[in-house]
């Protein structure tokens, strides 16, 4: 409950900030994409196979099912810096809060206090 829950924030709190900065494309378009990044564990997760190929891993450990989204968002971070010959500093940085929140996520869902306030909220 921790993962979809978790993501939905972080949705909407990259789309808020896309909103609120809707006349900066510079700041807009990256975090419209990374509200999209946010939520492609929900996807991902459920293609065939693919959580096999790094559930086993420490990557799996680590980022669980938003490693596929990280990947993908590397990829366009990557791309977009050859490709323009410039680093995306908003793109970049809001990529690095997605990356540590995904992460705290992932620390917090197994804990004895998640499960408490999980089971708070199905009452």
């Amino acid at each position: 409950m921790a993962i979809p829950m978790f993501a939905i924030l972080t949705f909407g709190a990259f789309v808020g900030l896309g909103i609120r900065q809707r006349r900066r494309a510079e700041i807009h378009r990256p975090m419209m994409l990374l509200a999209t990044l946010s939520i492609m564990p929900a996807v991902t997760d459920r293609i065939t196979g693919l959580p096999n190929l790094y559930a086993a891993s420490i990557w799996g450990a680590l980022f669980g099912p938003f490693f596929t989204g990280l990947i993908i968002g590397t990829l366009f971070l990557v791309a977009k810096s050859l490709l323009t010959r410039s680093f995306d500093r908003w793109f970049a940085t809001g990529f690095a809060v997605l990356i540590v929140f995904d992460v705290f996520i992932m620390r917090l869902a197994p804990t004895d206090t998640w499960g408490q306030f999980a089971a708070f909220l199905v009452r």
